[in-house]
């Protein structure tokens, strides 16, 4: 279903072949607005702009083929609309990089969870690799140097930048989606899932236990699954031919290979290192614990869940976000 309004305002909506595959992943839609002129066509959230040939009359739903179009056109009446095209129909073919768009729209309305992933993983990555990171207009994310220190040398990660760096610049696309029914995991060529529910109980074990939360939260955990993924796997080894993986469960003392890397990161930031991939049990009634490394001393966390108070707290400032574009409307 394609829902059209004008002015923002509900007009009409009607089903029919309203995309049309132009490469793969890659979709378009057929309308037609203003007379030899570029316009603005919002699929789902993302802003792309396409040149379309005028047509007067009536709806209807079926493609007219057009040679002097280059993607064809549908019949409207000639007035401004504001077209989108629902979640369901579209993904986005980015070009490589990381896309965000699952995170920002879920259903065609703006995603109150994602936006908190999204806001979240951005804050730790700035941190993480002491750049400033952003969303360009078709919802990839883009780095550019951030601010320096006293010695002119760059803040973060060194190593963690440069990974970063190399996913960005890559041919092919990480999507990362939120779905709190599954389990924070990354996989394919590049599809990243982030569990919110997940990701906010191990920030509240590490800071039970002392552990500045830059540590285990959103930003190392989306690299961490980053790896999992063809993307993120060749651009630690561009002659890898699997992805990387974590320790089997028949060895819980293991860091694994993944953990390894996100430990090189900690240590250029000063924070503590994890010493094992599993939460570890002494008994199936015990509680599960993590060991991490700080300095000469070892510290044991315990896993725990978030309260929802502090869950709703740590989401506020989306849900101010998202009312004040309701109220006032926005642009992508």
């Amino acid at each position: 279903m394609v829902k059209i309004s004008i002015h923002g305002k509900p007009h009409i909506s009607f089903q029919g072949p309203v995309l049309k595959r132009i490469r793969r992943h890659a979709f378009i839609f057929y309308p037609s607005i203003s007379e030899d002129k570029r316009f603005n066509v919002v699929l789902n959230g993302v802003k792309d702009d396409y040149k379309f040939k005028v047509y007067e009359g009536q709806v209807y739903n079926q493609h007219v083929k057009d040679k002097e179009s280059k993607y064809g056109a549908y019949l409207f009446p000639k007035q401004e609309y504001n077209i989108e095209i629902e979640e369901s129909y579209f993904e986005k073919a980015v070009g490589g990089g990381i896309n965000v768009n699952r995170l920002i729209f879920k259903n065609g309305k703006l995603n109150e969870e994602g936006l908190y992933v999204l806001f979240s993983i951005i804050k730790d990555l700035c941190v993480i690799t002491g750049a400033s990171i952003s969303v360009n207009s078709e919802g990839n994310l883009v780095s550019v140097n951030g601010a320096k220190d006293v010695n002119g040398n760059l803040r973060g990660s060194t190593k963690a930048r440069n990974y970063l760096q190399s996913i960005l610049k890559s041919s092919k696309t990480i999507y990362i989606s939120n779905d709190d029914s599954k389990n924070t995991q990354g996989g394919g060529i590049g599809h990243v899932n982030i569990n919110a529910d997940q990701i906010d109980g191990n920030i509240q074990a590490v800071k039970n236990g002392g552990i500045q939360e830059l540590t285990f939260g959103f930003g190392m955990s989306f690299l961490h699954e980053t790896l999992h993924t063809a993307t993120g796997t060749l651009a630690i080894k561009p002659s890898a031919t699997t992805a990387i993986v974590d320790p089997p469960n028949t060895n819980p003392n293991a860091t694994g290979p993944t953990v390894d890397k996100i430990n090189e990161f900690r240590i250029e930031l000063g924070l503590p290192v994890r010493l094992h991939y599993f939460w570890q049990q002494t008994s199936v009634s015990s509680s599960e614990k993590m060991k991490w490394k700080i300095g000469k001393k070892t510290k044991s966390i315990t896993k725990i869940q978030m309260s929802l108070t502090d869950q709703s707290s740590r989401r506020e400032s989306i849900k101010k976000l998202i009312n004040l574009i309701n109220v006032f409307g926005y642009e992508l």
